[in-house]
């Protein structure tokens, strides 16, 4: 009688359910986002605050929030709780959400109250809870999937799906934005319909997905700052990862389309329309894994990078013209989703250099340098537009803009991406970890595979 032959279980499989759950508190934290980017126009627009201001306080609070990065990576290193190391800390959405409803519910306290609050708000929900969130994501990552293969697809597929979550937040802001937000308690409203049933999709993460897998060194309890210290001197590929991250958050801090929209174009609620191409885009992040199996990461990004340039182009000679701009836009909202989520990739690829090492992973350290970097770029942009108009003689209560105004807006919104894309073009170059993975992952493989036989020798 023939031997039954018994199927192993294919250790590459990603199970569509648990990928679905797993990128709801992404797209929580990935909404918060959407909504603080209007931040800005809230300030000036409806507050009153002249835009030079908002640009120096959202720059301040960036600073502080990017400091915070670095002790929350070490916090998170050092974490070893019964529900994990990165899990505990997806309850910072709490933290996200609730303090976005008061950045955008500031009372009439007069111009320095009002900076007051909006400071305190911002650093509340970006330098403590999303620093928390953020920091924690690689650890978790590394131990809710079997290996680096998985959590590609991960990043890739649950990358189309989380696109295709927050195009709806995209899409319905600015629309329900013009409806609403016409006074500070219509922008309110507007926020607490969002914030409400996004924080409670962003929760179910916890609760369904365990960290399964152990990787790395277990000496979370034994790491000291000075050996983060050498790390990141024996790593400086995390840097160029980090680099990059921060020349994209600066164009993403800008986020001037608010303002373009509003005053090249004539009409905020035609950029909602436009975000709808964003679904367009969703079917390129099916491919990313086949071509980072044939290619590497680094490749992705730099084409992403010339596709920015191109839609930069397109956004230069675009003015009012809603085909020429719906063109930019798919270009450069091509060229933000490999930064957006295979740049986790980078620095996850840096924890395995680190091992290579022999040192620790330092998932969250290695997590937090680049979103150190994320928080200054942001801020640097958020200041950049707001030094930019406030010099070019900008009024948010005007109800007709100068030329000289107008001209400074349609310059952020082409010229000064156009320079970014081509920096990422330069320091990708920097980046050799991709040559060196194969090389690594085969020497780790075999150390484990040796450590494992010495044991049972031992035992």
């Amino acid at each position: 009688m023939a031997e039954k032959k018994i199927e192993q279980p294919n250790p590459d499989k990603l199970s569509p359910g648990k990928l679905l759950i797993w990128r709801t508190a992404p797209f929580s934290v990935a909404a918060s986002f959407i909504v603080i980017s209007y931040l800005s126009i809230y300030c000036t627009d409806t507050l009153g605050m002249p835009a030079a201001l908002v640009g120096t306080i959202l720059l301040a609070s960036k600073v502080f929030d990017g400091v915070t990065d670095l002790f929350a990576g070490y916090l998170i290193d050092r974490t070893n709780t019964r529900f994990g190391k990165g899990r505990p800390y997806d309850f910072a959405l709490i933290g996200v959400w609730v303090s976005t409803i008061l950045m955008f519910s500031v009372p009439d306290f007069g111009l320095v109250g009002k900076s007051i609050w909006v400071f305190f708000a911002y650093v509340f929900a970006n330098g403590v809870f999303a620093t928390l969130y953020n920091a924690a994501q690689g650890p978790y990552v590394m131990r809710a999937w079997p290996n680096m293969r998985v959590i590609t697809k991960t990043q890739s597929y649950g990358g189309a799906i989380g696109t295709l979550f927050t195009s709806f937040v995209s899409i319905g802001f600015p629309i329900m934005m013009r409806r609403m937000a016409v006074s500070t308690s219509g922008w309110s409203r507007v926020v607490l319909m969002f914030a409400i049933p996004i924080l409670i999709i962003g929760s179910l993460r916890f609760f369904f997905i365990k960290e399964q897998y152990e990787v790395g060194l277990k000496t979370a309890e034994k790491i000291r700052l000075k050996d983060i210290v050498q790390v990141l001197k024996v790593d400086p590929y995390v840097w160029v990862a980090a680099i990059i991250s921060f020349l994209a958050f600066v164009l993403s801090g800008m986020h001037v389309a608010t303002y373009y929209f509003t005053w090249i174009v004539g009409d905020i609620g035609k950029y909602g329309t436009l975000q709808s191409l964003t679904l367009f885009m969703l079917t390129s992040m099916f491919f990313f894994p086949k071509i980072i199996k044939k290619y590497s990461v680094s490749f992705v990004i730099s084409w992403g990078a010339i596709s920015g340039l191109i839609g930069s182009i397109f956004n230069f000679i675009g003015g009012s013209n809603m085909i020429l701009l719906a063109i930019g836009f798919i270009f450069t909202g091509l060229a933000m989703l490999p930064t957006s989520y295979l740049l986790p990739l980078m620095v996850l690829n840096c924890g395995t250099y680190n091992e290579w090492k022999g040192l620790d992973r330092f998932d969250g350290t290695m997590g937090s340098v680049r979103f150190f970097m994320d928080k200054v770029g942001a801020g640097i942009g958020s200041a950049l537009l707001g030094f930019l108009l406030g010099a070019s003689g900008y009024n948010g209560s005007a109800a007709v803009q100068a030329d000289s105004a107008l001209a400074m807006i349609r310059a952020s919104y082409s010229i000064i991406p156009f320079v970014i894309y081509i920096l990422i073009l330069i320091v990708i170059r920097f980046y050799k970890v991709d040559k060196m993975l194969p090389q690594i992952e085969k020497d780790l493989v075999e150390r484990r595979a040796a450590a494992a036989a010495q044991g049972e020798t031992l035992s």
